[in-house]
């Protein structure tokens, strides 16, 4: 059982780093589309 803790935390780890990229991804987006659509709250 020991033998598979660190197969574990580096899949969390992993798991942790995709989720930070997707979220920022996704913000990166969320700025773009704010500031490039004339829709935006920036705007009105």
């Amino acid at each position: 059982m020991k033998h598979l803790l660190p197969i574990l935390k580096r899949a969390s780890l992993g798991r942790l780093q995709y989720y930070r990229s997707l979220s920022s991804a996704v913000n990166n987006y969320n700025q773009l589309t704010t500031t490039c659509d004339p829709q935006s709250d920036i705007y009105k």
